[in-house]
C-alpha cells in the first residue's frame, strides 16, 4: 500500500510544482480536479499503515519507545528539512515559493516545515497513542479511548482554529486509529478478495470521488467536504488495498510497487529536490504550455531517478542509516 501511496505523493507534488508557477496565469480545471482527487485519500494511507504495526512498539519502555520514534522521524525531518532549506535558499530565484529558506526553517521545531510536515505530525500522533495505551489498564481499552477521541476531534476540527498542527492532527489521527484495528482484517481481506469484489470497491470509490469533486466543490460546501474526507480517505484506503491484491498477479509491476513501498521514506525525502530541478529545466524547454506533458515527465523522471539512486547506494552504512533514521 505504501508503494501506491508514495507514487501518488510524487505525482501530486509534480502537479503542484507545475501549477504553482508564478508565470502561470490560469490553472486548468483538470489539474485542480486531479489534485483534489489525489489529496482526498493519499495521505490517510500513510497514517493508516503507520497504525497497522504500532502495537509492539507500545510495549517498550517509554525511553526506548520515544527515543526510537524521535530517531526514526525527527532526525530525517531536521536533516532533510535543513538540506531542502539550503537548496531553496540557493535556488530562490527559481523557486515557486521563494520566501521559504533557511530563515523559515529555523522555526521548524515549532512549526511543521514544507512537505516534511507529515513526519512532524506522525511523531505527535504516535506519542499521543503511546500515552493513551500506557495510561490505560489494557491495550484494548487504551486503543478504544484513542479511537473515540480521534473521531470526536475529526468531527470538530473544521470549527477549530488552523494553528500549529491542530487541523492536520485532528484530520489524520482518525486514520491512524483505524489502522490500529485492521492488521488481522487486512490479511483476511486479501484472502477473500475477488475480481467481482474489486469491481464493487472501485465503483464505490469512483462514485464517492465524483460526489467529493463535483458536488461538494462550492464555498458553501467546505464544512461538509471536510467531514466527507473521512469517507473518501477510508474508501481510498480500501481501493488501494484492492489494487494491491490485483497488482500481485503481475510480478514485475508488483516488484516495482513493493520496492517503492520499501523505499517510501527515501523517495519521500529526496523527490522534492529532483522535482525542483527538473521543473526549472522543463520550464525552459516547454515554457508554460504542454502542462500535462511536463507533469508526466516530472513524475516519471523523479520516480525513476529516486528508485535508481537508492538502488545504487549502499544502504547498510552508518551515514545512510542516520540520514533516514534507521537504527
Amino acid at each position: 500500500m505504501k508503494g501506491f501511496a508514495i507514487l501518488l505523493v510524487v505525482f501530486g507534488h509534480a502537479v503542484g510544482a507545475v501549477t504553482s508557477s508564478k508565470m502561470l496565469v490560469e490553472i486548468p480545471y483538470s489539474f485542480t480536479a486531479i489534485y483534489d482527487f489525489i489529496y482526498s485519500f493519499h495521505m490517510p494511507i500513510f497514517f493508516f499503515v503507520a497504525g497497522l504495526f504500532i502495537e509492539r512498539w507500545t510495549q517498550r519502555s517509554y525511553k526506548k519507545a520515544l527515543w526510537g520514534k524521535f530517531y526514526r522521524l525527527a532526525i530525517p525531518y531536521f536533516v532533510w528539512g535543513g538540506l531542502f532549506a539550503i537548496y531553496k535558499e540557493v535556488g530562490g530565484s527559481f523557486s515557486n515559493h521563494s520566501d521559504e529558506g533557511i530563515i523559515s526553517f529555523l522555526w521548524s521545531p515549532l512549526i511543521p516545515w514544507n512537505i516534511f510536515w507529515f513526519l512532524y505530525v506522525l511523531l505527535f500522533i504516535q506519542v499521543i497513542y503511546y500515552i493513551f495505551i500506557n495510561l490505560s489498564d489494557s491495550y484494548k481499552r487504551g486503543r478504544r479511548c484513542f479511537f473515540l477521541i480521534s473521531l470526536i476531534l475529526f468531527m470538530v476540527f473544521p470549527c477549530l482554529p488552523d494553528v500549529w498542527i491542530i487541523h492536520n492532527l485532528c484530520k489524520f489521527m482518525i486514520f491512524f486509529a483505524i489502522g490500529t484495528y485492521m492488521l488481522k482484517s487486512m490479511a483476511d481481506f486479501e484472502k477473500q478478495m475477488t475480481f467481482k469484489l474489486l469491481a464493487v470497491i472501485i465503483s464505490i470509490f469512483c462514485f464517492i470521488s465524483c460526489i467529493y469533486l463535483f458536488v461538494l466543490n462550492g464555498e458553501n460546501m467546505l464544512a461538509i467536504r471536510s467531514r466527507v474526507f473521512l469517507i473518501t480517505g477510508s474508501v481510498g484506503i480500501l481501493a488501494i488495498a484492492a489494487f494491491s491484491w490485483l497488482v500481485i498477479k503481475f510480478s514485475k509491476l508488483c516488484n516495482f510497487i513493493r520496492y517503492c513501498g520499501e523505499k517510501s521514506m527515501e523517495i519521500y525525502l529526496l523527490h522534492p529536490f529532483i522535482l525542483g530541478a527538473l521543473r526549472v529545466i522543463f520550464d525552459k524547454m516547454f515554457g508554460f504550455d504542454y502542462l500535462w506533458i511536463k507533469t508526466t515527465l516530472l513524475f516519471t523522471m523523479a520516480m525513476l531517478m529516486c528508485c535508481w539512486l537508492w538502488y545504487k547506494v549502499d544502504n547498510d552504512n552508518r551515514f545512510y542509516r542516520f540520514m533516514f533514521g534507521i537504527k
